[in-house]
């Protein structure tokens, strides 16, 4: 049994989600159709097991343009008729889940699912006209087969929001039972794990950590790099460039605090795995980032830069505060977001066009 993946924006949290279930469903043979985003699909590939297959879809671009969109069109359908039979085509991000769709009802397809993971029309880096162009282009793309999936309630809520039903189904990551975690108090050291870029805001980011360049013992990570590099200026920050897991995992472990500063998300897979370690959040109130705090019990969401530093300097003044939070970020990651919840209930959707008795599961 096979199922196609199809990603244009084959990049962060998209390739981590296509691995996660690939690796969660072995009994499943999957094939990822991807296009190009600077990522090293060499090193990438070797990242995925056995079961997963790639081809390149080669025409994909991330903008709009009638001309290469209709090119990319033709490959895919190309792609997908050579590679029939399989059990459903998972879509991911805006322009997969339209073309995808598209193709999918030209070539007659039933089982077809499409996640957006951050919405398009959410965005705040477009105009206004732009803004419109993609809510007319998700409300049109709605009457194509498919199920749309969102990774958040509150990206669900945005969708509904325009006139487009979806379901939920949080993203989800391992967890370790074993991790102990280990406070410090010598250093208090926030750390973000993202691409720096205009979703990310890392300009709020940068005058958070201004506010603390007199207080040595604050030290801010980046994790990560990207175009905008340069707006992370505060002598107090230290910027990792692109690491492997296992170094994001060390920063991650050494950390007091996750803060995020994004403008809008799906459901950013670096907030559960900072989760994972007992961290506590302090993340921006947009779309995404609203579903993984629990106001009081696992951390803050703020509104303004002055709000957050004022959530900084309350966990500094008191440190029991931080281990409170950071057991009610693993119970509640536990409880809501594992990769059993979010596989279980995909596979279910992957073999519902096949004549397989059926789990029912409650959608949250």
């Amino acid at each position: 049994m096979k199922i196609i993946h199809v990603a244009e924006a084959f990049e962060g949290g998209i390739i981590e989600i296509i691995r996660l279930l690939s690796l969660h469903m072995p009994d499943l043979e999957h094939l990822v159709v991807h296009g190009n985003r600077q990522v090293d699909m060499e090193k990438e590939k070797l990242t995925f097991p056995e079961n997963v297959k790639f081809i390149h879809w080669k025409t994909a671009k991330r903008e709009i343009g009638l001309f290469d969109d209709f090119k990319a069109f033709i490959e895919l359908k190309k792609i997908l008729k050579q590679n029939k039979p399989f059990e459903a085509l998972h879509l991911y991000s805006s322009k997969a889940g339209f073309l995808g769709r598209l193709a999918g009802k030209v070539l007659g397809f039933k089982n077809i699912i499409y996640s957006p993971q951050g919405a398009s029309f959410e965005r705040k880096d477009i105009s206004a006209f732009k803004k419109k162009l993609f809510i007319f282009l998700e409300k049109n793309a709605s009457a194509l087969p498919g199920k749309i999936i969102s990774a958040s309630k509150s990206e669900q809520k945005i969708f509904e929001d325009i006139g487009v039903q979806s379901t939920c189904i949080y993203n989800g990551v391992t967890l370790d039972e074993t991790y102990q975690k280990s406070y410090q108090n010598d250093e208090f050291i926030i750390v973000n794990a993202a691409r720096i870029s205009e979703q990310k805001n890392p300009q709020l980011f940068n005058k958070i950590a201004s506010a603390f360049v007199n207080q040595p013992r604050v030290k801010f990570v980046w994790i990560g790099n990207g175009p905008l590099h340069n707006q992370l200026t505060s002598p107090n920050i230290t910027v990792t460039g692109w690491v492997g897991k296992e170094e994001v995992e060390k920063h991650l472990k050494s950390a007091s605090l996750y803060l995020s500063t994004a403008l809008w998300e799906g459901l950013p897979l670096s907030v559960l795995e900072a989760m994972k370690f007992h961290l506590p959040l302090l993340l921006s109130n947009c779309v995404g980032n609203v579903d993984l705090v629990e106001n009081g019990k696992n951390g803050f969401s703020y509104t303004s830069c002055d709000e957050a530093i004022q959530k900084i300097n309350d966990y500094l003044a008191d440190p029991h505060l931080v281990e409170i939070h950071g057991n009610g970020s693993y119970n509640l990651l536990k409880r809501e977001f594992s990769i059993d919840k979010m596989k279980d209930k995909f596979k279910e959707i992957y073999l519902s066009e096949i004549n397989l008795p059926a789990v029912n599961y409650h959608f949250t």
